[in-house]
Formats: structure tokens, C-alpha cells, sequence
């Protein structure tokens, strides 16, 4: 649904010293009442995961986000029948614990993969524990990482962090 908006009565755009600024013109706002988005579901406790992934092998990159968004979503399928998680991509600083590059760092793009214990997906806690580590397992192997940073929220808060590795 579009609602068309005319600012031209309401704003004035700047030209002085923030051009492409613009100032509410005086006056009072009109209110038209309120719209209520339908909800869906809603919960009072939420249950979440976050797991932290470098793409590097090594010090050379070798995954891309594209590729552990498919890995995900297939794990996530077999687990609990849907796919949903969230992808945040970043930069960061590792310094390797074992290996041939014991002691040497790397800097890396990597993601954050964020898992929600929410509807459709909703599984008993003590499951989505058992998921989350799997899933982390999974992408270790997969990615052939020396580990997985997991981090295990209560309602936004950090109840847990572990490095899972194989």
C-alpha cells in the first residue's frame, strides 16, 4: 500500500549553510489517528544465539557470506524445519591458539550469524542449546575454522560464551 505525502506545506529545504537540510515549517501537526501493525505473535522471554565466523583459512580468505547463508540455511532446515536467521557482516582481528600460525594474527571479513528461539522455530530451550552448538560444529567442519565464537542470550542478555572448535 503507498500513502503519497506532500512535504511542500510542511518542510522547507535548506539552502544556507546545510544545504539539503530542511526545517519544519511553523504551525501544528495534524494527527490522523493511530495505526496499529497487527500482531502476529508476541512473547515475554526470547531465547537467542549468536555465533562469530571468519571466512579466512589460514590467513588467506577462503568463504564468502553468500556461501555461509547457504550452509545455514541447510543446517537450519534439518534442525528445526525453517531456514530464519539474521547476517551481519564484518572485519575483524584473529590471533590463531594452534596450528602453523600459532601466535600470528590475521585480519578478516567474517559474520555474526544471529539465531532466534522465536516462531515458526520455537523449540524447547534445552534444544536450541543442542542446535545452536551443532550448528557451530557444523560450520567449523565446514569452514574448516579453528573455532566458532558462541554467544547464548536471555532476553538480550549473555547467559553463556564459548569457543566451539574441532
Amino acid at each position: 500500500m503507498v500513502f503519497p505525502v506532500n512535504f511542500r506545506k510542511s518542510i522547507t529545504w535548506s539552502k544556507g549553510c546545510r544545504p539539503g537540510g530542511f526545517r519544519p515549517n511553523p504551525g501544528v501537526p495534524t494527527i490522523h489517528g493511530v495505526k496499529h501493525n497487527p500482531s502476529r505473535w508476541d512473547t515475554d522471554s526470547t531465547d537467542a544465539a549468536r555465533l562469530v565466523i571468519g571466512f579466512n583459512i589460514g590467513l588467506a580468505r577462503a568463504f564468502t557470506l553468500a556461501q555461509v547463508i547457504d550452509m545455514v540455511k541447510e543446517i537450519r532446515l534439518k534442525q528445526v524445519g525453517f531456514p530464519n536467521s539474521s547476517f551481519l557482516s564484518q572485519e575483524g582481528i584473529y590471533t590463531y591458539q594452534k596450528g602453523p600460525h600459532k601466535g600470528e594474527y590475521t585480519q578478516e571479513k567474517g559474520c555474526q550469524v544471529i539465531l532466534l528461539n522465536v516462531p515458526p522455530a520455537d523449540v524447547p530451550l534445552e534444544k536450541f542449546y543442542t542446535d545452536v552448538i551443532e550448528c557451530a560444529e557444523l560450520l567449523c567442519k565446514a569452514l574448516s575454522q579453528e573455532e566458532i565464537v558462541v554467544e547464548i542470550q536471555h532476553n538480550g542478555v549473555v547467559v553463556k560464551t564459548m569457543g566451539i572448535g574441532l
